[in-house]
């Protein structure tokens, strides 16, 4: 990782490998890399946002929200392939460039707009999308804005029935967040939408939104659930799918040297937005880790993982891809951080 700030301008960089070693191969194999660069300037009024990230792995999760906010511990147990479902070599792109401007002390308007290729090692399954969004927020009071917007997303994907879909996102709703007048060490928030989706048959219509309470307990720990219910178009799928996904974690402190932390997920939904029993599916993953520190620049450290899904008998998957699958692990490891070009400031 590499980070430069100059004035109100930052700048980064970000690599990351991991290779696998095993007694029947000859040589390492590459089971994940990942790089990106992230740019933001912040006026006194505006703020303007850029970033590129490419990945590669021979492995790939199918049925995966690409835009899920995840755990270091999720992250983690992803880029080892842990959570994968297919032995399909991927590559991905996404770029993403936002801004924002601050109209007054009541008024916000922002524009974003983003691409994501998902390129396979077979070409029927390759996926590529974009959305447009434009949003004006009012504040109505300390806690409480009122939303409108509307936004686009374009998607083409060669394994999808029709080769365009198209989805109207109408942003319509409340954004709320405060803590709690009973403890201030929980704060809920919570946001609502729309999504308006064309069909051969007429138009489906799905509320969407999110939700989430976090609470601090003790002096070092805390604990966070939140709630997401969105409209997607996924790589492997011939139609749009509309999920509903919960995710946890809880993060705290055994002693002076050591801590634990642990995350869990699950994600059910249906594929095509019409609701019939035999077009469900769903996925669930976890992961518990322990750390302890050695010195000031080592730590060891014990990560647990288990993922399954299942989807129904009349979702159309993709070649190599099961109905159902369960896995779990153990991993133990060592980590040694150290500055490689110390501290600069710009």
């Amino acid at each position: 990782t590499y980070q430069r700030r100059a004035g109100r301008a930052r700048f980064s960089v970000t690599a990351r490998s991991v290779f696998r070693y095993a007694p029947s191969s000859a040589t390492p194999t590459t089971m994940y890399d990942e790089g990106g660069v992230d740019f933001s300037v912040t006026g006194s009024r505006s703020r303007l946002h850029a970033s590129q990230n490419v990945s590669y792995s021979p492995y790939y999760q199918l049925g995966a929200l690409p835009d899920a906010v995840l755990s270091p511990l999720s992250e983690t147990a992803q880029s080892h392939g842990d959570f994968a479902n297919t032995d399909l070599k991927t590559f991905r792109s996404v770029t993403g460039v936002d801004w924002s401007q601050t109209i007054n002390r009541l008024y916000t308007l922002s524009v974003s707009y983003n691409v994501r290729r998902t390129t396979f090692s077979r070409e029927d399954l390759d996926l590529s999308s974009q959305d447009i969004s434009v949003r004006v927020v009012r504040r109505l009071s300390r806690y409480v804005s009122l939303r409108t917007g509307y936004g686009q997303r374009f998607a083409n994907s060669t394994f999808a029935q029709t080769t365009s879909a198209r989805n109207h996102d109408l942003d319509l709703g409340l954004d709320y967040s405060r803590a709690l007048s009973v403890s201030r060490r929980t704060t809920v928030s919570f946001s609502s939408g729309s999504s308006v989706t064309p069909q051969n048959r007429g138009t489906a219509f799905n509320l969407t939104g999110n939700a989430a309470l976090a609470r601090q307990i003790g002096r070092t720990w805390s604990a966070r659930v939140a709630f997401n219910r969105s409209v997607q178009v996924l790589e492997g799928f011939t139609q749009p799918v509309l999920s509903n996904a919960v995710t946890t974690t809880v993060t705290g402190a055994l002693g002076r040297r050591a801590s634990v932390s642990s995350s869990a997920g699950f994600t059910t939904g249906t594929v095509g937005l019409g609701s019939t029993s035999g077009n469900t599916y769903s996925n669930w993953t976890g992961a518990t880790a322990l750390h302890v520190t050695l010195t000031r620049r080592s730590a060891l450290e014990t990560q647990y993982f288990w993922y399954g899904d299942r989807f129904g008998p009349d979702v159309l998957l993709t070649p190599g891809l099961a109905n159902g699958l369960s896995r779990q692990g153990l991993r133990f490891g060592i980590t040694w951080i150290a500055p490689l070009l110390g501290h600069l400031r710009g």
